[in-house]
């Protein structure tokens, strides 16, 4: 008689011995045992248990549904309860994706049928035994870890591409090995079941994707109604009444519903007939159309002035790549420097070291070119970037006040702020960074 054991592939079987090792490692840790009663009880609370349980029910009636169009066999009872544990609950666990993303879940669709899916049903064909299997899964996770760890610094770039090297050997090796099986055995393939496993795995993906859509709609909803109703003092009427506009407005649109702020929620509470709410929310509809439209225009011009050299007829920079970015983490040097200094009352002159791998820096490249001068005493400083284009951006102050000193210019700094006349006339100002002034009002434009 099979067990379960025996219906689990090499790999699977590897994986299942790797999580038992790790749960054993975790259980032997007494320090740790508080952190993991604490993800229990998130795990078990009633608001992410019931909707977790709602989609499990969702999920068997999707699986009805297939075995009464498919020839069922056991094989396609693991590929549903593999397919639960891997993409089914990847789903349940985004759902904020789709408020970041007004096409995700089309995305979703599409990507069950694009490139990446072939392939990985494809490297799931065959497998190595399972000690092999064990072995590549420890050692691919180490290295993928190696590579993680080492691309927060600059001075391990080496080791970080030798990792990246080790996977992709691996990777190679497993297609490799994959293709030498299939053509071996193409004869004895049973390509119907294969196809049947396939199309199991994309049909209960695409069926799982009306639950996830409203699942995350009724949690906006609820978080919205909940932000609206805040220390009201208004009748259940009025209330009522706020809801109904709301939902007349927004409808079943999730990323209106997500990003309706406190501002606007404040304006529809307070209007005093359904029809002023109404009002108030086909502003904000149309305050978020604008904003798209002035976003795909800063998109469109920054791809139409790639390159181009010069200033417009008011002086600003045309070719306005990697601005936005680098402005951003220079404030957040900023913001740390100023930190640093009220903490040991001296600048850090080593400030970058710790802040290797900040999510202000995500969008920079690597490495990404900051850098920071401190005065012998530690009480005045500057960070400095060049941006795309060749042209640099630079903050930096002096003795823990709070204003910083700001300017943009084909060179970098030739001294420190308020020490020398590249900086302009005081801190504060904008009178050296025209182009700084400039991407600011263009950001206040565009935000929500």
């Amino acid at each position: 008689m099979k067990t379960v054991w025996d219906f689990l592939n090499s790999r699977e079987q590897a994986i299942i011995l790797c999580s038992g090792l790790a749960l054993l490692w975790v259980s032997l840790q007494r320090q740790l045992h508080p952190a993991v009663g604490n993800v229990l009880r998130a795990a078990l609370h009633p608001r992410l248990s019931i909707p977790f349980g709602l989609m499990l029910a969702w999920v068997l009636i999707e699986v009805r549904v297939a075995a009464s169009i498919l020839p069922w066999t056991a094989g396609l009872s693991k590929t549903a309860v593999v397919w639960f544990l891997t993409t089914g609950v990847l789903l349940f666990g985004r759902l904020e994706e789709p408020t970041k993303n007004p096409h995700y879940f089309r995305e979703k669709v599409i990507e069950t049928l694009t490139l990446p899916a072939i392939l990985g049903f494809y490297l799931d064909l065959y497998h190595f035994p399972v000690l092999a299997e064990l072995g590549m899964l420890v050692a691919g996770s180490l290295v993928a870890l190696v590579s993680v760890l080492a691309s927060r610094a600059e001075h391990l770039a080496p080791v970080r591409r030798v990792a990246n090297g080790l996977l992709a050997s691996l990777g190679l090796t497993s297609v490799g090995y994959v293709t030498y099986r299939t053509v071996g055995e193409w004869g004895a393939m049973d390509k119907i079941g294969l196809m049947v496993e396939f199309a199991l795995s994309a049909g209960l993906t695409v069926g799982l994707i009306p639950f996830v859509y409203f699942l995350t709609l009724f949690a906006h909803y609820e978080s919205m109604f909940k932000r609206l109703e805040f220390r009201s003092e208004a009748s259940w009427t009025h209330r009522l009444r706020c809801r109904v506009a709301l939902f007349a407005g927004l409808r079943l649109r999730i990323p209106e519903v997500a990003g309706i702020g406190w501002d606007w929620l404040i304006r529809v509470r307070e209007a005093e007939t359904f029809e002023a709410a109404c009002a108030i929310i086909r502003q904000y509809r149309a305050r978020r159309a604008e904003i798209a439209i002035r976003r795909c225009e800063e998109s469109d011009r920054l791809r139409r002035f790639a390159g181009v050299d010069g200033s417009d007829s008011q002086g600003f920079r045309l070719d306005r790549r990697e601005f936005r970015e680098t402005l951003r983490a220079l404030e957040w040097v900023a913001t740390c420097m100023h930190s640093s200094y009220h903490r040991r009352e001296r600048y850090a002159a080593d400030l970058m070291a710790t802040l290797r791998g900040s999510s202000a820096f995500s969008d920079l490249p690597e490495p990404n070119g900051l850098e920071i001068e401190v005065s012998e005493d530690g009480q005045v400083w500057y960070a400095w970037r060049r941006a795309i284009p060749g042209w640099c951006f630079a903050i930096g102050g002096s003795r823990g006040r709070a204003e910083t000193w700001r300017m943009d210019s084909a060179q970098p700094p030739s001294g420190f702020p308020g020490l020398h006349g590249c900086w302009g006339n005081s801190p504060g100002q904008f009178d050296a960074a025209p182009n700084w002034a400039y991407e600011e009002r263009l950001a206040e434009l565009v935000a929500e």
